[in-house]
Formats: structure tokens, sequence, C-alpha cells
């Protein structure tokens, strides 16, 4: 099967506007090398829909309303990073926003590194 219609696929299971008998159907006729290519494009496509939030402690209701303004069209996903020591690191598809305290801490021995 084309990979045009492997991606074509996908946007549909996510978006959910395939029925599940056809994709049912779909799915089964699938040789092994499309099997892995589609789940390729699910990833893809869930990625675009998702945004992962990690930080150390489970985020604060005012902070979840903040990003979903934000994120308007996108699923919040909280992740638990105890290594943070304190801060949020956002992930947007391939968009990586870090206000974390670790990331202060590397950038600030990087920089002192390059002057000495």
């Amino acid at each position: 099967m084309k990979d045009t219609y492997i991606s074509a696929l996908a946007k549909q299971l996510v978006e959910k506007t395939v029925e599940k008998k056809i994709a049912e159907a779909v799915l089964e006729r699938l040789s092994k090398k499309d099997l892995k290519r589609l789940l390729f494009y699910l990833k893809k496509e869930l990625v675009q829909k998702q945004v992962y939030v990690s930080s150390v402690d489970k985020l604060d209701l005012e902070t979840l309303k903040t990003l979903q303004s934000i994120f308007k069209e996108k699923e919040i996903v909280s992740i638990s990073d105890p290594d943070l020591f304190a801060g949020i690191r956002i992930q947007d598809n391939d968009m990586i926003y870090d206000f974390s305290i670790k990331d202060k801490i590397k950038r600030t021995i990087h920089s002192l590194t390059q002057t000495v």
C-alpha cells in the first residue's frame, strides 16, 4: 500500500472519521511492513495533537487552564519528572520550551566553561 494511503488512514483513525468496520477490514489486510508504517504515521498524528508538559509535581488547575488556553486544539499530557528540580518543560511537536531549574543550571555551566 502507498504511503499516502497509509498516512491518510492514520489521520482518519486518529480523528475517528472512519467507520470501525471499515478500519478493521483494512487493518486485517495490511502486511507487516504496512502495519509498521501505519504505526509510524499514527504516532506522528498523535504527537501533532498533543502537548507534553513535564514538571516535578502534578500540574495545578490554574496552570492546566493556562496551558489549554495557549494550546487550544491540543490535549495536554502531564508527565512527572523529578529530575527537573523545579519549573516545567513543554514539548509541542519538535519545539521544546524549557523553563526548568535543571536547564538553567546546565546553561549556566555551559556559559561558564565557554568563558574559561
